[in-house]
């Protein structure tokens, strides 16, 4: 009798670790001719926020994703081609709302993956609409280097955050140096960056394994989270690159799930995106935001996609994840 309920608690948890996004679809989608590189989006009430790792702004759009207003946060305003050089650029790559001394903030992250110009983190005022802390957080993101063990002749690059159970999760995409979730708690990092404190935020790494193709692994590129407060959706994208900087070309992306039960176990379920037609999107998912769920189960969410070619796009999917 005790095996039989041992083995009926197994089967039971373990779909715990074993759910994945299912049942993907299209329900909208728009190309941005002239908002290049978009890299991560939130929604605050019933606004759309975006960053783009080639501009300086946070966007506002409404509903119709209709551009309304766009905020400075980044003081380097050298504009080429419309883009800010490569060489110069903060490089905006994720966000996520926080709440801290009761009000509302938009935590926005550079990569990392240079030092100097790539390792700012700043809280954007929503009631403000203006950047009220920015810190230099090289040595969190040393902190991280060392914890997950990277080469010191490789970079860090944070692609993805989200803000749950009062911690920072960082997503690393990791084509060239493996792909890790970092974690700190929320207090310790707002206290750093804001400089209550010089303590630099312990961390915690989870490493995650994710598809190859042809030799080139996914990485991790954006991360939201569910609203049930028990784990993340999360964005991969497989690019043909060889480094942390350069762009390739795109082979698709993915949706997965992380629950938070799951990440003792570096578990990650992902599904490949495809389109109406059953072809792979071959389009760089770069951020994703929960729009809502409802009773039957199924999710919408907005992503951003990042063309590396001046342009981006917006996509609305809906998903279930069993």
């Amino acid at each position: 009798m005790k095996k039989i309920i041992t083995l009926l608690l197994l089967f039971t948890a373990f779909p715990v670790f074993a759910q994945q996004v299912t049942d993907i679809t299209i329900v909208n989608h728009q190309f941005f001719n002239d908002l290049p590189s978009a890299s991560g989006v939130e929604i605050y009430n019933n606004k759309i926020y975006l960053v783009a790792d080639d501009l300086p702004w946070l966007f506002e759009l409404n509903n119709q994703w209709e551009v309304l207003n766009k905020y400075p946060v980044s003081g380097n305003t050298q504009i080429e081609n419309g883009r800010t050089p490569k060489k110069i650029k903060a490089d905006f790559e994720s966000m996520a709302l926080v709440k801290y001394q009761h009000k509302d903030y938009m935590l926005i992250l550079s990569s990392g993956s240079k030092r100097v110009k790539r390792d700012t983190a700043y809280l954007f005022s929503m009631k403000k609409k203006k950047v009220v802390y920015k810190a230099n957080v090289r040595s969190w993101y040393e902190e991280i280097k060392k914890k997950s063990v990277i080469n010191n002749e490789d970079e860090i690059n944070i692609e993805g955050v989200a803000v749950a159970n009062n911690n920072i999760y960082v997503m690393h995409r990791g084509n060239v140096s493996g792909n890790f979730m970092a974690v700190s708690s929320q207090d310790d990092f707002i206290n750093y960056l804001t400089g209550k404190t010089k303590a630099i935020p312990q961390v915690k790494i989870y490493r995650f394994k994710l598809p190859s193709e042809n030799g080139i692994s996914a990485g991790l590129s954006g991360a939201a989270t569910l609203p049930d407060n028990n784990g993340l959706i999360v964005t991969a994208s497989l690019e043909a690159t060889s480094d942390v900087i350069s762009d390739g070309a795109v082979l698709g992306s993915y949706l997965g799930y992380i629950s938070f039960e799951g990440m003792e176990k570096d578990t990650i379920n992902l599904t490949i995106i495809r389109n109406a037609n059953g072809q792979i999107l071959t389009k760089k998912q770069e951020g994703i935001t929960i729009i809502s769920v409802d009773k039957a189960g199924k999710y919408r969410a907005l992503t951003v996609c990042d063309n590396d070619d001046g342009s981006s796009d917006m996509f609305e999917f809906s998903f279930k994840i069993r």
